[in-house]
């Protein structure tokens, strides 16, 4: 994947200026650079969520997998039935991936008031997994959870990163490390951004 020419500012606050970088087409590539520089901003870009001023995206993606900062969960919906409605898989798929991600089958009926906020955020995951998007994007991801789950959802991540693009936004930098792949700093510079 390659973006060259990247722009885009607020007003007269400029977060990038023909930003170019190139990310392999499979793999995880870990996000870091200080608060502010634009890591959610690059995302939201990529997504499609905002527009840039001017850039080129070789390929474009159509289906995106995004897990946001905070977990967007339909309130009247079950932890199942909220990836059911988001990505289409059975009723038993969502409850498998749940399971996985250490969800009882209890747990897999009880509506996002019922749940923790690492429980929410682990729907989210789960509900961009079995999206099956051409691309993985992640944002701040793993708030909210232990040494443990972070583990396991690292280790289904990297399971989709054997055939998708994943960009995972971190300020951890174990957190990278547990994932494995490239690194990408930020610099906070408006064209600052370097694959170690």
């Amino acid at each position: 994947m390659r973006i060259e020419g990247l722009c885009k500012s607020y007003g007269d606050r400029v977060i990038f200026d023909d930003l170019s970088f190139e990310l392999p087409d499979s793999g995880v590539t870990s996000l870091m650079g200080p608060s502010g520089c634009g890591k959610t901003t690059l995302l939201r870009i990529l997504s499609r969520l905002e527009e840039p001023d001017s850039a080129v995206f070789l390929p474009t993606f159509s289906k995106i997998s995004y897990v946001f900062q905070e977990p967007r969960l339909i309130p009247s919906l079950t932890a199942a039935e909220n990836i059911v409605c988001a990505s289409g898989v059975t009723d038993v798929e969502a409850c498998g991936m749940l399971n996985r991600l250490g969800f009882s089958d209890g747990d897999c009926r009880k509506f996002p008031s019922e749940l923790s906020g690492g429980m929410k955020q682990r729907v989210s995951i789960a509900r961009a997994l079995l999206f099956d998007g051409e691309i993985f994007l992640l944002d701040e991801a793993f708030k909210g959870l232990d040494a443990e789950l972070k583990e396991v959802c690292a280790g289904l991540i990297a399971e989709k990163a054997q055939t998708v693009p994943v960009i995972f936004v971190t300020h951890d930098r174990d957190e990278a490390d547990l994932l494995g792949g490239s690194v990408a700093l930020l610099s906070g510079t408006p064209a600052g951004l370097s694959v170690i």
